[in-house]
């Protein structure tokens, strides 16, 4: 049985400096032999009150003899914040041990009334010089029973070594497990377990049945359930792969299982597979990962890594991270998951499904570009959606603001309620449209719908070497109902010879409803010559309206490469 000791804090380290209300913990200095286990007891600490306090069971019974002095004393006054600690002995057969007593050996001094947090590190050096002296005469013993101290059990070659047992009984003490290339370290529940072939691993306590702490191959489909960790077989604990075992290890907390090589998990229903290598949960609760190596989860609650390396879940709640082996994610928040390789994900219910994707805020949806804001939506290979309900759905296009759109290749959409469509077009303002290549389209504010109340502008190019009329690409297409006025710069020059010619168009072209596309006023005007060199005097500039669009064309001349350019300026009302 264990020894009760009863202590007078009113009288323990001096008169002058009494405890009254506070605490003291005691704790074992030497390991005990008790059958075949080797225990170090934990620490325990007692309150005091009205200067009392009776310390019970405070160690397992020593199978032989224990040594002369087997006791820390550490005394702490809650009310001055004084304390000291000091070695006792207590004899053998001794049941119960007034503290105060004249029998007890004591090796502190008295300790002065001025108490300093210095004065009190000298005092535990005191005690640790005394503490030495036992530990050199025990060092002589020739059997674990005699006097084992701490430190001399991670000496192989020594006789407390030699006589560590690897088939232990649980108890609320340590368990020290020799095995056949080190120890492994187990503490707190006795159903808590370590499997035999696993070396150099500690369970640092807690845990109870049904809530087991286990490092091996636990029964990690019962982890957060009510149901044993431990396999009813214990042969189950056992890793057929000797390059998956759990070596090295550390579980603290409860109600987890650690299987994966070098796993740390100090958290609550935890669990790392077998397979997975150099990961860690630390902190919170209901935590998995399957697959993969040398990831991490930081807190928080449910959250998983199924599947990828180096990836890290930072907090909050239910984030998923599912790579493909030698990816790696990242997640923080509630509710993300990240499916693509090097995504990243932060904020409430993101999902990054493609490579290199990132999304930080409420909703959003990545393939590989980035979102940031609520309910946004960024698909194409390097889009980019910002703020509310903004969609970027093709490569490398951009949308911000609230509820704008670009759906083009290159296109940008930046305001409200705008849309990018053509390729590498823009659409800003409120309620802009931007339907050709290269539009740049401004509004604020619609009639009806957007785009009908706006101007904009397109860059096109031609290049002519004959002396027939060619049409430039990107002509305007009116939409039904729809009235332009256009305005048209137009450049041209001889590649050979720099001859450059100028001009300048406008006019005004109109649908109503659905009909065909006219030109008000009933022609189109003709071109404006701005400048010309005499070479270039048989090169002109004229437009058309047909097929529902404004067509705008440019003659050259035979044998002669002639570059234009034109810019073309449009305000448009429905």
């Amino acid at each position: 049985m264990g020894r009760n000791i009863e202590i007078d804090g009113r009288l323990g380290g001096g008169a002058a400096h009494e405890i009254l209300f506070g605490e003291v913990t005691i704790e074992s200095t030497a390991l005990r032999q008790e059958g075949t286990k080797t225990v170090f007891p934990g620490p325990k600490t007692y309150g005091i009150s009205n200067g009392l306090a009776t310390l019970v069971d405070v160690d397992v019974s020593p199978a032989g003899p224990e040594p002369e002095w087997a006791y820390r004393v550490t005394f702490r006054d809650h009310q001055s914040g004084k304390g000291w600690s000091e070695l006792i002995g207590v004899p053998a057969g001794t049941s119960a041990l007034p503290y105060s007593s004249d029998l007890v050996p004591r090796f502190t001094t008295a300790i002065p009334a001025e108490t300093t947090a210095a004065m009190v590190q000298n005092w535990v050096d005191t005690t640790e010089a005394a503490k030495a002296t036992a530990v050199a005469a025990a060092a002589e013993a020739t059997a674990p029973t005699d006097a084992m101290v701490a430190g001399k059990f991670t000496d192989p070659t020594s006789d407390t070594a030699l006589a560590l047992d690897a088939n232990f009984v649980g108890t609320d003490d340590i368990e020290i497990t020799q095995v056949s290339v080190g120890f492994n370290f187990k503490a707190g529940s006795p159903d808590n377990a370590i499997a035999p072939d696993v070396h150099g691993s500690v369970i640092a306590g807690d845990g109870y049945p049904g809530r087991e702490n286990v490092i091996g191959r636990g029964v990690i489909e019962n982890v957060n359930t009510s149901a044993s960790n431990v396999p009813l077989n214990l042969a189950d604990l056992l890793q057929p792969d000797a390059n998956a075992r759990a070596n090295h290890s550390y579980v603290a907390d409860y109600d987890n299982v650690a299987a994966g090589l070098k796993s740390v998990i100090l958290a609550d229903h935890s669990y790392i597979r077998a397979g997975a290598t150099h990961n860690g949960i630390l902190s919170g609760a209901v935590h998995k990962i399957d697959v993969g190596d040398f990831s991490i989860i930081l807190g928080g609650y449910g959250n998983w890594i199924k599947n990828g390396d180096y990836c890290v879940s930072v907090g909050g709640l239910n984030n998923i991270i599912d790579v493909a082996v030698g990816g790696f994610a990242t997640t923080g928040g509630n509710g993300n998951e990240v499916t693509g390789s090097g995504g990243t994900a932060f904020g409430a219910s993101n999902k990054v499904a493609g490579p290199g994707g990132f999304a930080a805020g409420t909703l959003n949806q990545v393939n590989s570009g980035s979102a940031f804001g609520q309910s946004n939506i960024a698909s194409g290979a390097g889009a980019m959606a910002f703020g509310n309900y903004n969609e970027a759905t093709n490569t490398y296009s951009y949308a911000s603001g609230n509820q704008s759109k670009a759906t083009g290749q290159g296109a940008y959409a930046m305001g409200g309620l705008c849309e990018a469509i053509g390729s590498n077009s823009h659409a800003m303002g409120l309620q802009a449209v931007a339907r050709k290549s290269g539009q740049s389209s401004r509004a604020n504010g619609a009639f009806s719908v957007p785009g009908d109340a706006q101007t904009s502008e397109i860059i096109d190019k031609l290049q002519t070497t004959a002396g027939a009329a060619a049409c430039f690409p990107n002509s305007f297409a009116l939409e039904p109902g729809h009235t332009i006025q256009y305005r048209f710069m137009i450049t041209a020059r001889d590649t050979a010879t720099g001859d450059s010619k100028a001009w300048t168009l406008g006019g005004v072209a109109k649908r109503v409803g659905t009909g065909a596309a006219v030109a008000v006023g009933g022609s189109v005007p003709a071109a404006v010559l701005v400048a010309g060199d005499a070479a270039a005097s048989t090169w002109n500039a004229h437009a058309a309206v047909a097929v529902n669009s404004l067509l705008l064309y440019g003659t050259g001349e035979v044998g002669k490469t002639i570059r234009w350019i034109a810019r073309a300026e449009y305000v448009e009302v429905s």
